[in-house]
């Protein structure tokens, strides 16, 4: 095809005494993708969706050699492959009513193309939607798939703190409020569309503007806790899950770069110093990780350098699982915090007619520190734990963790207001402040 972008149909030349000839398969295809892969079926099976399209052309091909053995013609060729096809292409729409069904970014797409089809039209005025709106529409897929990294985004997994997540990420690549605040209103309203798919009416309030107040409280880890962790004996998964978390507090770095760091990212610099150089996925930002923490080469080795992979929430699931069990052993994770409860805990709470949660003199919710601690928190360990060390500047800091905006970065530093005033009469000394 000619186009340069959009989607276009695969065609088939058939060369045989008995049929010779061009013929469209039917199987349509991205053609920007299909050209960076130079046409490549192998290279364009590897994403979830070229996988289902490398399976039907290895199929039209054996279809095609099956009946050209047996002499057919160039039309009963094209039959032959068209029955293969048909057959292909109904289970693909079985199958995306099953996925959109569960799948964010199914239903997203899909909603896309009924637009551009007249499918779909403004709820408000009963008309084709404007171009306009289908290019916002079609930006903030891109967007969320950049922020999901190649991970399925189920309804489900839209809570507050995917929510809170997704607006930090979108901050710290240097959004603008206004923005912001326009992926927010265009996710809301996608919603809004498939609520009789998700069925939940009240998952659109949590993309909302968030105040100070109303997000979950964040913690740190303190080194005595991590040392815990470190030494807690653990198998299977477990084990698996409490290593990547571990790697993630000793290079400050997301789930999805450090669950991928190799062997060939280790290397020294020109003073000799060791160090793991990656270019962060979700950012695109080049990093150079100084390992100051012998443990982290320890667990690198122990994999063989191929650190095991695990969803966000297979991770979350069990450090909830370890994170309680270490706390029977580590009073510090037991203390209370006050913070806020989700949607689906306020909930709990109205269907139980009672308070789940205790709550201070304040009426404030509280919960121990065990509770609070997810994939994310390893991150903003790190952090901490760089700025109370008092050895750093922000611009040593910032390199380190990635961070190109000081306002999301100093977001990371978790302390209490007791540990600020700590942090102040330390630096004052002796000689106090004025």
């Amino acid at each position: 095809t000619s186009r340069p972008s959009g989607n276009a149909p695969l065609y088939v030349q058939v060369q045989a005494s008995t049929a010779k000839g061009k013929f469209s398969t039917g199987v349509v295809v991205d053609v920007q993708r299909w050209q960076l892969v130079d046409g490549n079926p192998y290279r364009y099976g590897k994403s979830e969706e070229g996988a289902s399209v490398l399976t039907i052309l290895l199929d039209i091909d054996k279809t095609i050699t099956a009946r050209l053995t047996q002499g057919a013609s160039l039309a009963e060729v094209q039959d032959a492959v068209a029955e293969v096809v048909d057959e292909w292409q109904m289970k693909q729409k079985a199958k995306l009513t099953t996925e959109e069904q569960r799948n964010v970014l199914t239903y997203l797409g899909n909603l896309i193309e009924d637009m551009k089809s007249g499918r779909a039209v403004s709820k408000k005025t009963e008309k084709p939607v404007a171009k306009s709106t289908r290019t916002a529409y079609t930006t903030l897929k891109h967007t969320l798939e950049r922020f999901q990294d190649g991970e399925p985004l189920h309804w489900q997994d839209i809570d507050e703190r995917w929510a809170q997540g997704f607006v930090a990420w979108l901050r710290e690549r240097g959004m603008k409020d206004k923005s912001v605040n326009h992926q927010k209103a265009l996710l809301k309203s996608i919603i809004n569309r498939a609520k009789d798919i998700h069925g939940d009416t009240t998952k659109a309030e949590l993309i909302r503007q968030h105040k100070a107040q109303d997000m979950a409280t964040e913690i740190y880890l303190y080194k005595e806790e991590v040392d815990a962790l470190y030494s807690m004996e653990l198998a299977g998964g477990e084990e698996k899950v409490r290593d990547l978390f571990l790697v993630g507090i000793f290079t400050a770095q997301r789930v999805s770069d450090y669950s991928t760091i190799r062997q060939e990212d280790f290397g020294v610099t020109a003073k000799g110093n060791k160090v793991i150089r990656i270019r962060q996925r979700k950012t695109g930002n080049k990093v150079v990780i100084p390992i100051i923490d012998g443990r982290l080469e320890a667990i690198c080795r122990k994999y063989d350098y191929k650190l095991p992979t695990y969803t966000r929430e297979t991770i979350n699931t069990h450090l909830h699982a370890i994170m309680e069990r270490l706390a029977s052993d580590v009073p510090s994770l037991r203390e209370r915090v006050v913070t806020t409860l989700t949607i689906k805990e306020r909930e709990k709470e109205q269907k139980a007619g009672g308070h789940l949660w205790q709550r201070d003199s304040k009426g404030d919710v509280l919960k121990e520190r065990w509770e609070m601690v997810h994939s994310h928190t390893a991150r903003r360990t790190s952090v901490t734990w760089m700025y109370l060390s008092g050895k750093y500047d922000l611009r040593q800091m910032m390199s380190v963790s990635g961070h190109k905006d000081v306002d999301t970065f100093t977001s990371y530093i978790r302390l209490s207001s007791d540990e600020m005033a700590d942090k102040v009469a330390e630096l004052a000394g002796e000689d106090g402040l004025f």
